[in-house]
């Protein structure tokens, strides 16, 4: 709940910098309504970080940015997070995708569209999955080890993550292009068919 959160945030700012990760904040149904923007231009001792990693499609160019008082700029600055870390290919990538409204809007209509059919694709198979407004979903297997899902995907050329922490029965599934997507979507009866006898131990 983005109130309850903008309330956490202000009585931790007064006590500290807080830093609010925003990495999927433009997929979000509502993305003016959950930021934590206003709460820096108010004054508060907040910090914004953004990437161009998830809805931009830069993953690979590492290129963020940070919305905070300039004094906080400032000391990330002073501190080795200066202009000369991002490489100039990545610039140019930021820069142009920054205000393309169309492919802004094109990128997020697909990615809730593969999300949509990760989740028709785990509900039809007896699964289930934690509700999410981010490019990726997390799939509860039941009984099924994360690591031997994961490894039977890759036989049907799909990658995804194993376990994660003590996270032994749950599947982090991202979303890639539609084919890459539809390619999860056929593999995952096949794969749980296989593997509907391996119990977590």
């Amino acid at each position: 709940d983005a109130d309850e959160l903008r309330a956490s945030v202000i009585r931790m700012s007064e006590k500290t910098l807080v830093i609010v990760d925003e990495a999927y904040n433009e997929i979000t149904d509502e993305p003016e309504a959950n930021s934590m923007i206003g709460l820096v231009k108010e004054g508060h001792n907040v910090a914004i970080s953004r990437t161009f990693s998830k809805i931009y499609g830069l993953a690979g160019q590492r290129v963020g940015y940070i919305i905070a008082q300039p004094d906080v700029i400032d000391s990330i600055k002073k501190n080795g997070g200066g202009e000369f870390a991002v490489s100039l290919a990545g610039v140019a990538g930021a820069l142009a995708s920054y205000n393309d409204e169309n492919f802004l809007k094109y990128s997020k209509s697909k990615i809730i569209e593969a999300r949509e059919m990760v989740n028709k694709a785990v509900k039809s198979n007896g699964l289930t999955a934690l509700p999410s407004q981010t490019n990726f979903v997390f799939v509860n297997l039941g009984n099924i080890d994360a690591d031997g899902f994961r490894d039977e995907m890759l036989k049907h050329q799909v990658l995804i993550r194993g376990k994660y922490g003590n996270f032994n029965n749950w599947s982090r599934v991202s979303m890639g292009n539609i084919e890459d997507v539809q390619r999860y979507v056929d593999a995952v009866p096949e794969v749980l068919d296989s593997l509907n006898n391996t119990v977590i131990t």
